[in-house]
């Protein structure tokens, strides 16, 4: 792998919602078939999981008129843009990718395509859950050093209130014991990032990129809609459309048989764990990163910089590019400094990349 990052841009809604508002919002959609006593037991239980995860707050568009999917998308593209020096016109590639893209036809990222004022090119949009973000180092990878593309554009944007708000149903509970499996899009943060990609210079360069899949896992955690009958999902839920999250599994997985295909990739690729500087991983909640990061034997306090989380939630395929630019923007990022990426997401997958600053 050889590209460099010549600019990341984001862009993240003023509208914030505490732990307390998030459950008013949501709560009667989620009990709607619940009884009382249930419902008492449902609101209490959402408390003190966001509370242990340490969630504290998250934002959201508070108009979609003024503000939404696209309006930020748009925005963090023409950030990255600018930050990159890049011309407009000469930008040959855009990808996009996003857990909550609300486009089937046509893709994100030919609305992007069209709302930046680009006028020639490729564009198109990739699936892959929460890692999209760090997938498309591999397709930019892949374009560029193919002479199929010079310079990479890609976009992420993820607003799972947006979904909530307008596809309510999802959030439906038949019966309490499926309350665990639905809660997690309450930890839903709303954000768009996009990086503008080159042909290597001397700085911000990618190495490499290594990813490893489980398929035995693939209903780990599931947003389907319409419906499709199929186990485990067709006795489920009566709704026509389901979301599912078993954040338990997900994060058990993470914490027993990430480490190991961490260390793996590392030996493979020749890095000293010394030469670390800073890890920037998608985030579940600190427990999760921690746990891993002491797997590694690596100093949790002094290399996990950023810490989104608390303050904007589950951003999905953002996190890892937005953490990137807080800490270049706190001035954390030296010339010659060597960070880890580090990505799960469900499907199941773990992915590792390498960035020399």
């Amino acid at each position: 792998m050889s590209i460099s990052i010549a600019g990341i841009g984001y862009c993240i809604p003023e509208g914030t919602l505490d732990n307390k508002a998030i459950i008013s919002r949501y709560i009667d959609k989620l009990s709607k078939n619940l009884n009382k006593e249930d419902k008492d037991f449902l609101e209490y239980s959402i408390e003190r999981k966001l509370d242990f995860l340490q969630i504290k707050s998250r934002h959201y568009c508070k108009d979609y008129k003024k503000e939404n999917s696209v309006t930020l998308a748009v925005d963090a593209a023409k950030n990255a843009i600018k930050k990159s020096n890049v011309p407009l016109e000469d930008i040959d590639l855009i990808i996009c990718t996003g857990v909550t893209n609300p486009f089937k036809e046509p893709s994100f990222a030919t609305v992007i395509a069209h709302m930046i004022g680009l006028k020639k090119g490729n564009a198109f949009d990739i699936s892959d859950t929460c890692n999209g973000f760090m997938k498309s180092l591999e397709l930019t990878d892949l374009y560029i050093n193919n002479n199929l593309a010079k310079n990479v554009l890609v976009v992420a944007c993820e607003s799972g209130i947006e979904v909530l708000d307008n596809k309510s149903a999802i959030l439906e509970i038949e019966n309490i014991d499926e309350a665990d499996y639905k809660v997690s899009s309450l930890f839903a943060g709303t954000s768009a990032v996009a990086a503008v990609y080159t042909k290597p210079v001397s700085s911000k360069k990618v190495l490499f990129y290594e990813e490893f899949r489980s398929f035995d896992e693939w209903d780990s955690s599931v947003s389907m809609s319409p419906k499709a009958d199929i186990p485990p999902f067709s006795k489920m839920s009566k709704t026509s459309s389901v979301f599912w999250s078993d954040g338990r599994k997900i994060a058990s997985k993470i914490i027993s048989d990430m480490p190991n295909y961490i260390e793996s990739v590392l030996k493979k690729h020749n890095i000293d764990k010394k030469n670390i500087k800073y890890v920037f991983s998608h985030q579940l909640g600190r427990n999760v990163t921690y746990s891993v990061l002491d797997s590694l034997g690596l100093d949790k306090d002094k290399m996990f910089p950023i810490n989104t989380f608390t303050e904007y939630g589950n951003m999905g395929s953002c996190n890892i590019p937005i953490g990137i630019e807080f800490a270049n923007e706190e001035g954390l990022l030296k010339p010659g400094d060597e960070f880890l990426l580090l990505s799960s997401a469900c499907g199941l997958t773990f992915s590792v990349s390498y960035i020399v600053w």
